[in-house]
Parts: structure tokens; C-alpha cells; sequence
């Protein structure tokens, strides 16, 4: 039976990532394992705080007890607190765990040597270089990295005596604005130029360079600039920026082989190290390895032709779910575009409720696999992906998890099974940004339209009693009788007046009048359900029923039921006088030529004659 393997990662460079996952899916294929990558793009600036919160929320989303091993590999800047929730939970579970460059709280880790990797660096530009003045330009001050990064450019300094001036050493936060912002630091000191600096990444390096480049300065005439990671873009940069490459696909290949060792319960070190290769450029004044030759060209030109493709399916989807008015419709727009951006095999969960308050459904899942387009609504626990996009067909395969988040607003997750390709250049990142944005556009959509149906509803309806008023008889009326009319129907409209209204209010006070209008106003909903349609107030003390013609003897029953009800309602609610009510009813033949409001004044003149009857009948009875 495959293994399990969750993987944790954080992204901060694709070109990173990318070759890292590569190399764990050949280790998987080694050892019989599936991949169940947790993929996120924090971002540790501050004013990000929300984006990043909704991309590290994915780091909640599976259930660890399912996975046999897991390994961690976001070293992110402010990836930690959630790091930490993971590693707790982690260690009450009791699964084994690797930590993939990142030594700091994990009991097996593994990764490049940072302190020998930049020892290298620092060394090859003191002896082979002859530097004798450098600077260090380096990460967050407690991240553990830069720590053992700092720690050998001192060394090194230490060992060939040469002077250590801490000005000279500054901490940032590994982003190509530091970079920016140190050459600006260094300047302002007034020291002398350095013979080289020594940065802790490549975007930081590439960052002091286009600094200096402001000033007209350049390496490596100027001075030497060192990076780390060999990034994509430090290599492409000019001067090509020389760097310690990690061997990231050897470092996921590793990492595989690593936690199986766990699972299996093989004696393992505590700390793995893989080997790391100094990639040198002309920002040191070395003639750059690998630099633009044929290869190296056609793999620029396939990744610009392919994300220039890829960027106009994103536009033209972008463009398709504007104004999309339902869950429907957006699931079969992304489905129609994913495999147009290279996903084949994808599935996206929406959290119904967060999109709209009163789904029905917990979860919809959509996507396609293989060309066949899948949707299910799911409620309850339902796990990541439905069981029948699980392949148990014998192979190896890889799911890769992302969150789908807005504004703080957290919607879901997409999951592209068997294509770790998506990874690369960002691409991915592009896409998700784009269904994000849309996602949270139909969101604000949809509950626009409930807010606008629930403001409508309390425009149609009578505050007092609850029952419709005659905004909604304009509406909702006029559609009855056109429907009826149609279907070749006749319509029934019958008038209730209560009797003794402005005695009532005179007598007990104008509660309890209100009450026995409310009585009046429940008397009807009880008649009218399922035999009339509307429900209204009309006005005062004047009330209409409203539906298709049933009839003459279940007209004189409905219009009988409505008396009866009120009285039996007023005793029951013992009102301090007997509470009735007169009706009156017209019928409008499915020809009549006559609008609405003349039935309706039909209808109540007949209600009076009603009226005037049983007040002579009272009036005869007390003489």
C-alpha cells in the first residue's frame, strides 16, 4: 500500500520550489508514496497581513492523523506562529516529521550546511579575490538561516584578520527593497567602498546593484556582490550575480527518502546534509558558468512563449466570469479554462456558506479530470477531494493543495492532482489571484441581490402586521391577474373590512385596536394558505385576499372561513369586545377589460352591502 505524505511548503520563489518538488515526486516514485502538497505565497510584509493570513489557513486544512509521514518546508518570514501550531499538532499525533531547511524547533531536519555553504562564498572572495573590506547585507535578525550565514562571514573576517567593522553589518528582511535600502544605508555612513559585498540572498544582492546602478556604480568594476539560492533571476541578471545553488532537486529527493527512513523506523540523523555547489558570475569577477549559451536561451524562450500563453487565457478567463450571477456559472467557466492553463486534472472546493450565508450545501466541489467535467455538492465532513478523483490505480500520484481566499475572506481550496508543472514562473499564482478576485466579486454579487431581495420584501410589506401592502398589490397583484389571464383564468379578489375599528380605538385605546387588526391580519394567513395566493393590507382597517377563482360555493366558503376565523381568533385572544369582520368578493373574468383597482372597488361594495345587512340584523335584534 503507497504511502502518504504530506508536504508543507511555502513560497517565496518559484524557481525554488519547483525543481524541490520534482525531486520529491522522484523520491515518491522510489519509495511508493503519494504527495499531498499544502502550498502557500505569504508574503511577510505587514501591510499584507490579511493576503498572507488567508494563504498559511491552508496549513489547517487537512486532517494529519490520515498522513503516514509529513514534512515542512516553509522557511517563509512570518510563516513561523503558524508553523508552530503545525509542529504542536504534529508532535500530539505523534507522525514522523522532517523539516526541510529549517533546523530551528524540529527534532529531523534536513538542508543545505548554511554556515559551510557561505564560508565558501565569503572565503572564495577573500583568498581568490583578494577582498579585504566587505560588507554583509543580511536577513531577519532571528531567522535561523542568516544566523549561521552572519556567523561565517564573521568567521571568515576572524580567521585571515581582517577588520571587523559592525557598521558594516546589517540586518534586513531578505526582499529586493533591502537590498535597495542597505546601499542606501551604507552610503549614508560615509565609509570607504567596499571590495565586495556579501549578501544573504539573491534578491537582496540583485536589490544592492540596481542601487548602486543609480549612483553609477557597477560590478564588478565598482566592487564584488555575492547572493545566495542561485535563483532564476540571479542568473539571468547582468552582471550574473554569483551565488550557492542548493541542488533543490537533490534536497526533495533527499527529503522523500528521509521521512520514509522515519515511517520505516530505519536509523536516521538528526540532521541531513545535502551538497551545495558555489555558482559563480561576473558580480565577483568570475567568468559565469553556464551562462547564455543555446540551452540556457531555449529555456528562456519556451518559459516567455508559454506564460505569454498562458496570460491570455488568464485575461480572456477573467473577462468570461465578470457578472457571473451563480456558483453554476463560475464552476463552469474555471472548469472550461483550467485545462487551457495546463490543469487537466483539478478540483476546486467552495465553502458554500461563505459565499452565501443561506447555501443549502456545506461544500461544492468542481473541476475536471482528463477532459470530464465533475461537479458535487457535498455536506458535512467530505475530506480534501471527493473519493472518486482519489486514484488507486497503482501509480504514484501528487495532489497540490492552494488556498482560495479575498480580502481576509477565506472561500476554499484548489487541488491540481498529477501536475506539479503549474508551479513554475508563478503561473499558478497568477491564476488563483484572478478566480480569487472573481470569486470574491460573485460573493459581494450574490449577497447584494438577497440584501436587495430582503429590501424589497420589507418594501412590499405591511410593517404592522406583517401581510403585504399595496406597493406589493401593484406588483404582485397585476402579475396574478396577467398570469391568469394568460391561462384563460378567472381571478378572485376578495375585500375584509372590521367592524367597529374607530369604536375600538375610542373605547380600549389604539393597542388595542392595533391587536385586533394583527388578529384580523393572522386570521387571514390562516384562510389563505393554500387556497388563495396574496395575503394584503390594503389600508386602515381594510384588508384583500387575492387568487384564482375556485368557484362559487368555495368563494362562499373561503369568504365564511375568514368571518368565522376572526371571531373564534378574537375570543381566543380574549379582546375586550367581539371581534368581526365584513367581506365582500368580486371575480374578474379572464376577458374583462377592467383594471385591478375597479374589481377592487367592486369587491368593497359589495363588503359594504355585507355590512350594512348585518347591521340592520343587529340593530333589529336589540329592538
Amino acid at each position: 500500500m503507497r504511502k502518504k505524505i504530506a508536504v508543507f511548503t511555502a513560497v517565496w520563489n518559484a524557481d525554488y520550489l519547483y525543481p524541490f518538488l520534482q525531486g520529491l515526486k522522484q523520491g515518491a516514485l522510489e519509495r511508493n508514496a503519494d504527495l499531498y502538497i499544502f502550498n502557500s505565497y505569504g508574503d511577510s510584509e505587514r501591510e499584507y497581513e490579511a493576503f498572507t493570513s488567508g494563504e498559511y489557513n491552508i496549513f489547517l486544512l487537512p486532517e494529519l492523523s490520515q498522513f503516514d509521514g509529513i514534512l515542512i518546508a516553509a522557511n517563509n518570514v512570518g510563516v513561523e506562529p503558524w508553523l508552530a501550531r503545525l509542529r504542536e499538532e504534529i508532535s500530539r499525533l505523534g507522525i514522523p516529521c522532517v523539516g526541510v531547511e529549517q533546523p530551528d524547533g524540529m527534532e529531523y531536519s534536513i538542508g543545505v550546511d548554511n554556515y559551510r555553504a557561505m564560508r565558501a562564498v565569503v572565503e572564495h572572495l577573500v583568498v581568490n579575490r583578494k577582498c579585504r573590506v566587505l560588507n554583509y547585507v543580511g536577513g531577519p535578525r532571528d531567522n535561523g538561516e542568516n544566523i549561521l550565514r552572519k556567523s561565517a562571514f564573521l568567521d571568515v573576517l576572524k580567521q585571515y584578520d581582517l577588520p571587523c567593522d559592525l557598521r558594516r553589518v546589517r540586518d534586513y528582511s531578505f526582499l529586493t527593497t533591502d537590498g535597495i535600502q542597505a546601499y542606501q544605508d551604507f552610503k549614508e555612513l560615509g565609509l570607504e567602498r567596499p571590495d565586495a559585498v556579501v549578501c544573504a540572498n539573491d534578491n537582496m544582492a540583485i536589490g544592492y546593484l540596481s542601487g548602486a546602478e543609480a549612483d553609477g556604480l557597477s560590478a564588478p568594476v565598482d566592487f564584488l556582490i555575492t547572493g545566495f539560492d542561485n535563483t532564476k533571476q540571479a542568473q539571468q541578471y547582468f552582471p550574473r550575480v554569483t551565488s550557492v545553488d542548493r541542488g533543490r532537486k537533490e534536497l526533495g529527493r533527499s527529503s522523500l527518502l528521509f521521512i520514509d527512513d522515519l515511517i520505516e523506523k530505519r536509523e536516521c540523523p538528526r540532521q541531513w546534509y545535502v551538497p551545495f555547489h558555489l555558482a559563480l558570475g561576473e558580480s565577483s569577477g568570475d567568468r559565469a558558468e553556464n551562462g547564455w549559451d543555446g540551452t540556457f536561451r531555449r529555456e528562456l524562450y519556451n518559459i516567455n512563449t508559454r506564460n505569454d500563453q498562458t496570460r491570455r487565457h488568464l485575461k480572456h478567463m477573467r473577462t468570461a466570469l465578470l457578472g457571473r450571477k451563480s456558483p453554476e456559472e463560475f464552476a463552469e467557466i474555471v472548469s472550461r479554462f483550467a485545462p487551457l492553463l495546463g490543469m487537466d486534472r483539478f478540483v476546486m472546493a467552495v465553502e458554500s456558506k461563505k459565499i452565501v450565508e443561506n447555501s443549502p450545501i456545506d461544500r461544492l466541489f468542481f473541476g475536471s479530470y482528463d477532459g470530464e467535467a465533475i461537479r458535487i455538492e457535498a455536506s458535512g465532513a467530505s475530506g480534501i477531494i471527493p473519493q472518486q478523483w482519489l486514484r488507486e490505480d497503482g501509480e504514484c500520484h501528487s495532489y497540490l493543495s492552494s488556498p482560495c481566499h479575498c480580502n481576509g475572506k477565506k472561500f476554499g481550496y484548489y487541488v491540481t492532482i498529477d501536475n506539479l508543472e503549474v508551479i513554475r514562473e508563478n503561473l499558478l499564482s497568477e491564476w488563483m489571484l484572478a478566480v480569487d478576485n472573481a470569486m470574491e466579486n460573485l460573493r459581494q454579487n450574490l449577497n447584494l441581490q438577497i440584501m436587495n431581495r430582503k429590501l424589497n420584501e420589507l418594501y412590499r410589506r405591511d410593517s404592522m402586521t406583517g401581510l403585504y401592502n399595496r406597493f406589493a398589490l401593484k406588483e404582485m397583484g397585476e402579475e396574478l391577474l396577467r398570469r391568469n389571464r394568460e391561462q384563460r383564468r378567472s381571478t378572485l379578489v376578495i375585500f375584509v373590512d372590521m367592524d367597529c375599528l374607530k369604536k375600538a380605538n375610542d373605547v380600549f385605546g389604539h393597542d388595542i385596536g392595533d391587536l385586533a387588526l394583527k388578529t384580523i391580519a393572522d386570521a387571514m394567513r390562516q384562510v389563505c394558505d393554500g387556497r388563495m395566493e396574496l395575503a394584503i393590507r390594503y389600508g386602515g382597517d381594510e384588508f384583500l385576499l387575492l387568487g384564482s377563482y375556485p368557484g362559487e360555493a368555495e368563494t362562499k366558503q373561503i369568504m365564511m372561513d375568514v368571518e368565522q376565523t376572526i371571531s373564534a381568533l378574537g375570543m381566543e385572544r380574549k379582546l375586550p369586545f367581539p371581534l368581526s369582520a365584513s367581506t365582500g368578493c368580486a371575480r374578474i373574468d379572464a376577458d374583462a377589460p377592467e383594471n385591478l383597482e375597479y374589481h377592487i372597488r367592486q369587491a368593497d361594495q359589495r363588503m359594504y352591502q355585507r355590512k350594512m345587512e348585518k347591521r340592520k340584523t343587529r340593530e333589529s335584534a336589540s329592538s
